[in-house]
């Protein structure tokens, strides 16, 4: 037979409890607790709830002091199984801190000269404007590599590293390119394959072909620029293999013509030299 058995704690003194536990500031009068007292933190609102303290309660606390954590989709379902209502999600959401920026920027970019084009990672992002300013408004935190171009200049490649929220500026400086000397025009006594022979000028970014006959389908004056070259080869019946006979030239539009001269070597050089482009 029993004869004694403790008897359960009434139900104000759990919520005395809770509140001792929870929001023992409150306790306090209200201008040292306002002294003493920080923001809420998830757990405090967790265990007022559990001690069965109003929710209206815990929203005109919080709307006082504030709270301290983010009311993401996980936490609002365990203020949820605690007890809390709609009503004081909705009155804890506003309160709830600004979450920290996830991005970078903006970032500034300031050329000079005005009207280079930027390339973000190594993609085009943009030319600078009148002012030499670009603006990348969004960034991911971390490194990112800047360059910049303009014709007659050199390239300025930089890597920046950014932080969440920071705003940057970078200013970039392009250096002129150099002036490389062009070599003097040269000329060449060549052999046109299946013509005569003639006077090949190369210089001031041209070439000419005059030759020594009446043949003026042979003749020609073109940019450099527009014409390909390479090296011309020719296997003779019975040798193991090709032998260098010449060069090649080939203006838009037609056919190689090939060329054999003992000053090859120095020609295709000069056409290097003087910035012709080689054929694919």
């Amino acid at each position: 037979m029993v004869l004694w058995e403790p008897s359960r704690p009434r139900p104000w003194r759990e919520q005395f409890l809770g509140c001792a536990l929870a929001l023992a500031t409150l306790l306090l009068p209200r201008s040292v607790a306002q002294q003493t007292r920080g923001s809420f933190t998830e757990e405090e609102v967790v265990q007022a709830l559990k001690a069965n303290v109003p929710p209206t309660r815990i929203a005109m606390l919080a709307r006082r002091y504030g709270i301290s954590f983010q009311l993401t989709p996980e936490t609002e379902s365990q203020l949820r199984q605690a007890g809390a209502t709609g009503q004081l999600l909705e009155a804890l959401r506003p309160l709830a801190p600004p979450l920290p920026p996830t991005e970078a920027g903006p970032l500034l970019i300031k050329s000079n000269p005005a009207g280079a084009q930027v390339f973000l990672d190594g993609k085009p992002a943009g030319t600078t404007d009148a002012d030499g300013e670009f603006r990348l408004p969004k960034l991911a935190p971390g490194e990112h590599k800047i360059r910049l171009t303009h014709a007659g200049y050199q390239d300025s490649e930089q890597t920046t590293n950014l932080l969440a929220g920071q705003h940057a500026s970078l200013p970039v400086t392009l250096p002129p390119k150099p002036e490389i000397p062009q070599p003097p025009a040269a000329k060449f006594h060549v052999k046109l394959v299946g013509k005569c022979s003639g006077e090949l000028t190369i210089g001031d970014a041209r070439v000419q072909f005059h030759p020594d006959c009446d043949d003026r389908d042979a003749s020609f004056e073109s940019p450099l620029s527009e014409i390909t070259y390479g090296p011309y080869y020719r296997k003779p019946w019975g040798a193991p293999r090709a032998t260098l006979e010449g060069f090649y030239l080939r203006l838009p539009g037609s056919s190689d013509r090939n060329f054999r001269s003992h000053s090859t070597p120095a020609i295709l050089q000069l056409l290097q030299q003087w910035g012709s482009r080689r054929p694919p």
